[in-house]
């Protein structure tokens, strides 16, 4: 079995986002027994360590897979670099969102940025994006195709049509976790639509929510949405 390398930044402040999608990989990759170390960025992990990690696979390692994962662009940037270096072993980028629309929307955008994840984007071997929604945007927007995966998430039960084939898979009550908090632009109501889908097909499932709130015009949206649906004992906002 082939040794993987997640790498990424795991600070004990953050407690969602990609950082808390590292520590469940990990600990999903480990109880399975999968020969996994993390390579983060922490209190006690500094770049020179993870330097020094990254060239330790670079000189001596092989058949190995390394996983970075976007939570910034400069970090990805670097493994890039040791992607054109190193040809024996794989090299994988977790792409958890877009930067030039983001940094848009939250009136931080950089030119130079932009430049960084379009190289990203287009050049790194390859990519695995969070969602569908995602890798279409990429297609869109990039027109890169090759070597992109997409991690299934429970959007994809609302379109997918072997539902039925797939309970006898699931454990309930179901649990969910949406760790974008109340924000439109990280799916919370599309989040309320799988859950809402999964009752109505008689699948038992419950959502907590945790994370920031984009304003209070969408905290009540969000609770008027669980409230029309009669969800309120299956989703809860746990601040």
């Amino acid at each position: 079995m082939k040794q993987i390398y997640i790498v990424g930044k795991t600070y004990k402040n953050q407690t969602g986002g990609p950082a808390n999608v590292i520590r469940g990989l990990s600990s999903a990759l480990k109880n399975r027994n999968v020969n996994v170390q993390v390579i983060c960025l922490s209190e006690s992990f500094k770049k020179s360590a993870l330097i020094r990690c990254l060239l330790k696979i670079l000189f001596v390692k092989r058949n190995c897979i390394v996983n970075v994962h976007t939570d910034g662009l400069k970090l990805p940037k670097l493994v890039y670099v040791f992607s054109r270096i190193d040809k024996k072993n794989q090299y994988f980028l977790t792409v958890h969102g877009l930067y030039y629309i983001e940094s848009r929307m939250n009136g931080t955008y950089s030119n130079k940025y932009a430049k960084i994840e379009r190289l990203l984007i287009t050049k790194f071997p390859n990519l695995i994006c969070v969602s569908d929604l995602l890798r279409k945007r990429i297609e869109l927007d990039f027109g890169r195709t090759k070597n992109v995966g997409t991690v299934l998430n429970g959007i994809d039960f609302i379109e997918n049509k072997t539902l039925e084939t797939r309970k006898v898979c699931f454990e309930t009550p179901l649990k969910l976790l949406m760790l974008g908090g109340v924000r439109e632009r990280k799916g919370i109501f599309d989040c309320i639509k799988v859950v809402d889908y999964l009752q109505a097909n008689g699948i038992d499932a419950k959502l907590s929510v945790y994370g920031v709130v984009d304003s209070q015009e969408t905290y009540e949206k969000f609770n008027s949405r669980i409230e029309e649906l009669k969800l309120n004992e299956k989703i809860i906002y746990k601040i």
